[in-house]
């Protein structure tokens, strides 16, 4: 009965340690595509041309302004290779649908 038990444990100790090393390493952040890095660039680009049309001003331009240095800063990051959240990804390429 002993050996029974102590081999189901260390099977079972067995497993989570494999399992535990093929999941990858926790908390690593996974680049961003060159289709993401594009779409962002697009959104800048989209963001300058609304920034110069007739009647944009005030509050508006300043809304405007503000996600163009958003996404000037997120590109710049990327491009550097410094680490970028995808949830931080995500925001910047929704922020602009909204």
């Amino acid at each position: 009965m002993k050996l029974k038990t102590g081999g189901i444990a260390f099977i079972t100790g067995l497993t989570m340690f494999v399992s535990g090393a093929w999941a990858g390493p926790v908390g690593v952040q996974r680049t961003p595509s060159a289709a993401q890095l594009a779409l962002l660039e697009a959104q800048k680009v989209k963001i300058s041309h609304d920034m110069l049309r007739p009647g944009v001003k005030g509050p508006l331009w300043a809304s405007y302004s503000d996600r163009y240095t958003r996404l000037d800063d997120l590109i710049a990051r990327i491009q550097r290779g410094e680490s970028v959240s995808p949830d931080e990804i995500d925001e910047a390429l929704q922020s602009v649908h909204r």
